[in-house]
């Protein structure tokens, strides 16, 4: 019984859920065709009974005079008017004495009447005896007994009767069966299809960490919210510049991977700053933005923003943002359909592109519960204009304030910062160590127990964390150290010594954790902020970046900066992804180094050097996974190669490794020797 508890349990949900409805539809039907069967042959017994208690009725009554005159010849031919029921095997008539006055058989039976006696035990009335039934009916006179009748039943004919119902009966079930289970794999479709789309995403996320995956779970997590009524909005100032950048920032990097151009234009008359949901409009734009670069192959991604002035309410400021493309279009008949939940303009879009069509409709839905309207045009191979209106309060005092704050914050120069850098991908270790070791102290770590180690032997100001990583991500890493903080349980087990370690320098206040994404997309900042993070920054990195993160933590806490200890630390691993493009050289890469980083020359000398090793153990694990057809750490290699040629400005060869990468995740059969070995061609200038 047990066993057979477990076997259920680890089988399929489909399955599972298919059993429970098969099983309870099967018992309903059963009680019901029993229930039938059970009355249908009380019915048949009660039919019977009647019948043969009518013809009792009437023998008895007739038998009266044969009796009183001992009439034995009369008796019969009134016993022998029986044989029109042919179920009646025998008849007897009983004198006052016993003796029997006439008798009945049944042609085609040669049974005898011995042991058939005046019934003395006072029994009268109808009864079921096996394959037979009798009545015993006493005859009387004016209430004296004259006699007694006794007939025998034969219920062959019942039975068949009985037969026949309950053949019925369980063709019926069968048939009912039959439906119950069309009806239940027509009717689980629904039930088990979101189930088991949401299982494979958690398994994904569980296996592979990806954020389009969780920005996916995001975007459902949002869309619950909306459809509950429970959206939150946290309205405060902002500037129109700033978002902008932002959203230009995150997008850049996936644009310019499939050769776009992603551009901004800004109309004259412009507020410097209102009073809104920045965030809520930041993952509009996203959204928007993620949308076109999916759908266009080539030529650019333009943001627009302008007043509208013609739709501005008393007392609002309306602000006229649109996103257009030259991407694949949308039919006219389709445009209406595509702000709906989980529809794409072509469903053989979500086999090519990819999404959940979820993205549209929470942008409409944030859209319209800020007050505004969204609205497309497009026309097929041509492009999409993405349009929204939304008001916005005027600000004119605080943001103003905080600008000339943020002006007099930028004109100084952010020093002394004890910063700890924690990424699996050796070169964007080096990068950030390399730009920020001119003015702060820098310690680097490879993964979140390297980080966790650091901080129990010294002190930081803020924390540089990636978010993917093996062994311990970034997320399970900050979650760990704010329970410290806050003296709560770990969620995981650590090393006694390190938890006391940690807990000395950690109790009692927070140390700043930055995330470091290459994927800042929709939830993700809620997601990091959830875990304890205090802000994200993208990769790759950018200077400017980097500069404004210290500027600002230095401007919310003037007493960071004090920690003068500076530790070296060890580090030691390699991310990848894919790539393909022409052959290069150190020099080229180099000169992106220094363009892009302001790096002196020994410096860019050093992320050299790491760019090589990273590269060489990358391409090396990828060729001897493939050898063995371990495709899975295939995988891991392409995807750590990628953030390197990323970082390289290598946007090419990246591609190339993120091909090999997303083929293996989605099983697509590819050409990986081929494309591997385009990969170690190309860089081979680098090694």
């Amino acid at each position: 019984m047990i066993s057979s508890k477990r076997t259920f349990f680890k089988l399929p949900i489909r399955f599972k859920l298919y059993s429970i409805v098969l099983l309870a539809s099967t018992i309903a039907l059963l009680l019901a065709t029993s229930a039938s069967f059970l009355i249908q042959q009380h019915l048949i017994q009660k039919q019977l009974r009647d019948e043969i208690q009518t013809l009792a009725d009437v023998v008895s009554e007739n038998s009266r005079a044969g009796l009183a005159f001992e009439d034995k010849k009369a008796l019969a031919v009134i016993l022998s008017s029986l044989v029109a029921k042919k179920s009646i095997t025998e008849a007897i008539i009983f004198g006052k004495n016993g003796d029997i006055s006439a008798k009945y058989q049944a042609n085609d039976m040669d049974g005898k009447f011995d042991g058939i006696e005046i019934n003395e035990q006072g029994f009268t009335g109808f009864r079921f005896s096996g394959n037979r039934a009798e009545l015993h009916q006493p005859i009387t006179i004016d209430n004296e007994r004259v006699g007694q009748l006794y007939i025998e039943v034969d219920l062959s004919e019942m039975r068949d009767n009985t037969i026949a119902i309950a053949t019925l009966m369980g063709g019926v079930l069968m048939v009912g069966l039959s439906l119950a289970m069309l009806l239940a794999s027509q009717l689980l479709k629904s039930i088990i299809q979101p189930i088991t789309s949401l299982s494979k995403l958690t398994k994904t996320i569980s296996r592979e960490k990806s954020y389009h995956v969780r920005a996916t779970v995001s975007d459902i997590l949002d869309f619950s919210k909306i459809e509950a009524g429970q959206m939150q909005f946290d309205f405060r100032p902002f500037t129109i510049d700033r978002l902008l950048e932002s959203i230009v920032s995150t997008m850049n990097v996936p644009a310019v991977e499939k050769g776009l151009q992603l551009q901004v234009v800004q109309a004259q008359g412009l507020p410097e700053a209102v009073i809104g949901d920045d965030l809520r409009l930041q993952q509009i734009l996203l959204n928007l933005v993620s949308n076109a670069i999916k759908f266009t192959a080539s030529g650019s991604i333009t943001i627009g923003v302008e007043p509208a002035t013609e739709q501005s309410r008393a007392g609002k400021i309306a602000l006229h943002f649109s996103v257009a493309d030259t991407g694949i279009g949308i039919a006219p008949e389709k445009l209406a359909e595509i702000f709906s939940s989980f529809q794409q303009a072509d469903n053989s879009y979500t086999r090519q592109y990819g999404g959940t069509g979820l993205g549209l409709t929470i942008s409409r839905q944030l859209t319209e519960l800020m007050g505004g309207t969204m609205w497309v045009e497009s026309r097929i191979n041509v492009g999409s204009t993405f349009h929204f209106v939304i008001d916005f309060e005027p600000d004119t005092v605080q943001v103003l304030e905080n600008v000339l704050t943020n002006a007099n914050i930028s004109d100084q120069v952010a020093r002394g910062l004890s910063i700890l850098v924690v990424d699996d991908n050796e070169v964007n270790r080096d990068v950030a160590q390399l730009f920020l070791e001119k003015d702060h102290f820098v310690v680097v770590a490879g993964d979140g127990l390297e980080a966790l180690h650091a901080l129990g032997r010294q002190p930081f100001d803020v924390v540089l964390m990636d978010v993917q990583m093996p062994q311990m991500d970034g997320l399970a890493t900050t979650t760990i150290v704010r329970c410290l903080e806050k003296g709560r349980p770990l969620s995981q087990e650590l090393p006694e010594v390190l938890t006391q370690a940690l807990g000395g320098r950690l109790f009692g206040r927070h140390l700043p954790i930055i995330a470091m994404t290459a994927h800042a997309m929709g939830g993700d900042r809620e997601m990091c902020l959830a875990a304890g993070m205090d802000s994200y920054i993208t990769k790759p990195f950018q200077p400017a970046q980097l500069t404004e993160m210290c500027r600002a933590l230095l401007a919310a806490d003037p007493t960071l900066g004090r920690i003068k200890e500076k530790v070296v630390e060890d580090e030691k691993i390699a991310t990848s992804v894919e790539d393909f493009g022409a052959p290069v050289t150190l020099a080229r890469v180099a000169a992106h180094l220094r363009s892009t980083t302001n790096l002196t020359v020994e410096q860019s000398e050093r992320v050299l050097a790491a760019v090589q090793r990273s590269i060489t153990d990358t391409l090396a694990k990828a060729t001897a996974a493939l050898s063995r057809e371990d495709y899975p750490e295939l995988g891991r290699a392409t995807h750590t190669l990628k953030g390197t040629l990323l970082q390289c400005g290598l946007i090419d060869l990246a591609a190339t490794a993120e091909e090999i990468h997303q083929g293996i995740r989605k099983s697509s059969d590819l050409p990986h020797a081929r494309l591997l070995a385009t990969l170690k061609e190309k860089v081979s200038g680098l090694l």
